[in-house]
């Protein structure tokens, strides 16, 4: 990924900064420390080069993370200069410039570090050389990352953040030692190795955190949090860490993530004592956000769930809690300005995301954005515009400079499908989804995407395209993604449905799946096939399911508890039994596996997976760290078991999002060109393209595979 800039006045845009220039860039995965790996794997980064950057203060160098090494880049003049800060025998991560920018922070083997810098000379080298914070790390213990279980669950992907006056450094310190061994079997191209790693297993022991202040000035050092082992401690977790000049504010979870605290610390007193700002409970469990604003001490805004959807509250620091008027659902704080506060969220209806005011003087909330469709937005800090991300499904992404009153805008960029395009030969037969919703049994509406086949003729097959569990949303009045438009011009229907238990429409919504995950979700999905019935072109015999992850669970749910309405499925690294997975997003949403054994067992796919008669490919990275490869050969060991035949593949080396290049074109031409799918699906020859877009560049990767040619083309 390339830094690209627009000059707002003419609306032209260039590329700024081409990263492979640059010193040091390396697109070898191989290279990268295990710290490095694990980031990019919690980040679903699969992109190399401006992966992020940010500003060095009040001067006009950024800082990019470039193959481990911390890489400031003055931007002033047309020459484009840059340098490596950090030490260049070894890989660091976890960049941080201070407000000040006097130091420069970094993770190496585990300890924390700060640099010297001359905020006036931001590239010039200091003299004193590098500063340890840290010296107790381990194999088992690290400093100034994120734990395991925060990264990947909680989304907190911070470990270490300066004081606004720059003298105070606050960062957690990870002890994993507690989380009893496992070993794994990782299969790479060229052999196996034996990983032994400390995952925490849904009931058992977690990694201890604990949070420590360091003076910049005087070099004290003290712990200020330790987390709890109890399981009613509202300590158990670390979920959010924000430092203020007036003091340390973190959000911790019980252990059933059923509470969650707002708590303050004063960084000028010796106490440790921290006092309660707010405390939030729920019969089911709590979603974490990032909506936290500290507006000033006695003035903090927080978004909850208590009445169902996500809605904004004002602590007001006499203990009140003051609900704002607000939309239907609140998915994001964008900015503050003001008395004005600016939100993503959705009002009439889910399958739209927009922008609105939301004032804190009371006055009722304004929409922003009208356009039908999907709005992702930035606020400039003068919240005069706002940069607007947009499309729906007739059309492709744009990005738009808008005025916050409704003034005259101006397009920044768009995908135009040019002559040059690669996707332009494939548009005459790009599909247009219809969106629609129909009735759970509780009465809440379940929403759905529907995308025809490019070329109706008879009577065509369905894939049910399935996420199904919590967070993710599918329908949505977007640009069709292009894993869509694979199936559907390859003459499948592709149906979408979000069921009891996704994201974006609030814990009245998601809950129904508390302590007994995959059986309303599978309810849901076969009520979505009403959909078809719709449409004379529907074959209600050839409805296939896939999924990933969580989908893929779903896919060996839906065929093993309702195999009447499946033909055929395809399970890409599913979770099969919950007791597998980790203890924070396991027990959030099955509660904790002593106190709920019979739900645990109905969850397994194991218990059901009996009645699965549908054909059936499983896929799986052998090197998954996440969904462990176990779930996978617990699956295969019963159906051989069961003697029902399945089609398996495996991929050496690859994790769980199983994004790598190579990976992602095979998956795929294993899928549309699998007998199974062949056979289901009543077609012969298929075209696969796959696409991965470079937002401003307009550019485009496509291959082209056909089961008649057998070739593998890359166009530009």
């Amino acid at each position: 990924m390339d830094l690209w800039r627009v000059d707002l006045q003419t609306g032209a845009h260039e590329e700024w900064i081409d990263a492979r220039l640059l010193q040091g860039e390396s697109l070898n995965v191989a290279e990268l420390t295990d710290a490095e790996r694990a980031e990019r794997e919690r980040r679903r980064q699969f992109n190399h080069g401006f992966t992020e950057f940010s500003w060095h203060p009040d001067s006009d160098v950024l800082l990019a993370p470039m193959n481990g090494q911390a890489l400031f880049i003055d931007v002033s003049k047309p020459a484009i200069n840059s340098v490596v800060m950090t030490p260049e025998d070894k890989r660091q991560s976890a960049f941080q410039i201070s407000p000040d920018g006097c130091w420069l922070s970094f993770v190496q083997n585990g300890d924390l570090f700060v640099l010297p810098l001359d905020p006036e000379q931001p590239l010039a080298k200091s003299s004193s050389g590098v500063r340890q914070i840290t010296a107790d790390a381990s194999p088992t213990l690290s400093n100034g990352l994120p734990d395991f279980l925060a990264a990947e669950e909680m989304h907190r992907f911070r470990g270490h953040w300066f004081c606004p006056n720059s003298r105070f450094m606050v960062y957690c310190k990870v002890d994993e030692s507690t989380v009893a061994i496992s070993y794994r079997l990782e299969m790479q191209a060229d052999g196996a190795q034996t990983i032994q790693q400390r995952y925490p297993y849904a009931g058992a022991d977690n990694p201890r955190v604990s949070l420590w202040m360091f003076d910049l000035q005087d070099s004290s050092n003290r712990c200020i949090w330790q987390d709890s082992t109890e399981i009613d401690n509202d300590d158990a977790y670390l979920a959010r860490v924000q430092v203020k000049a007036h003091g340390v504010y973190i959000q911790t979870q019980d252990r059933r993530q059923q509470t969650l605290s707002l708590k303050h610390l004063d960084l000028n007193s010796d106490d440790t004592q921290w006092q309660l700002l707010h405390k939030e409970s729920s019969s089911s469990w709590i979603n974490l956000n990032d909506d936290l604003t500290i507006i000033e001490p006695n003035r903090i805004l927080i978004s909850s769930e208590s009445s169902g959807t996500n809605q904004l509250y004002l602590l007001d620091g006499a203990g009140e809690c003051i609900e704002l008027a607000c939309p239907t659902h609140i998915n994001g704080i964008r900015h503050i300005c003001d008395d004005r506060v600016f939100v993503s969220g959705w009002d009439q209806t889910p399958i739209e995301n927009h922008l609105f005011e939301i004032s804190l003087a009371g006055d009722p909330w304004r929409q922003i954005t009208t356009q039908e469709g999907w709005h992702d937005v930035v606020i400039a800090p003068d919240a005069n515009t706002f940069i607007d991300r947009y499309s729906h499904e007739s059309l492709p992404p744009s990005i738009d400079l808008r005025d916050i009153e409704g003034g005259p805008g101006k397009v920044l960029w768009t995908e135009a499908f040019g002559s040059t395009h690669p996707y332009h030969p494939f548009l005459p037969m790009h599909a247009t989804a219809d969106f629609g919703s129909v009735t759970a049994d509780d009465g809440q509406e379940i929403f759905y995407r529907l995308t025809p086949p490019s070329e109706i003729s008879g009577q065509h097959a369905t894939v049910v395209y399935v996420y199904g569990g919590p967070g993710p949303q599918k329908a949505k009045r977007e640009w069709s993604p292009l894993t869509v438009q694979l199936f559907a011009q390859n003459g499948f229907a592709v149906l979408e449905i979000d069921n009891r238990g996704s994201g974006n429409r609030g814990i009245n919504f998601e809950s129904p799946i508390y302590r007994n995950m995959g059986h309303v979700e599978v309810q849901d999905q076969v009520t979505g096939l009403q959909a078809l019935k719709k449409h004379a072109w529907a074959d209600l015999n050839r409805v296939g399911i896939f999924g990933h992850s969580y989908g893929g669970y779903m896919t060996l749910m839906s065929l093993s508890l309702a195999p009447q309405h499946f033909a055929a499925g395809v399970a890409v690294a599913p979770v099969c039994d919950w007791r597998l997975y980790d203890t924070h997003y396991t027990e959030r949403y099955m509660g904790l596996p002593a106190e709920n054994e019979q739900g645990y067992a109905n969850a397994n796919v194991l218990s059901h997976i009996d009645a699965l008669s549908a054909p059936l490919l499983l896929m799986h990275g052998m090197a998954d760290d996440n969904v462990l490869f176990t779930n996978s050969t617990q699956i295969m060991a019963r159906l051989q078991h069961l003697g029902k035949p399945f089609d398996l593949m495996t991929y050496p080396g690859a994790k769980h999002s199983m994004q790598e290049q190579d990976v992602s074109i095979h998956r795929f031409n294993m899928i549309l060109g699998n007998d199974i799918v062949v056979r289901a699906a009543g077609v012969s020859d298929l075209t696969f393209i796959v696409a991965s877009n470079r937002a401003m560049a307009a550019e485009t990767e496509v291959f082209i595979w056909s089961r008649k040619t057998a070739a593998n083309l890359r166009a530009r």
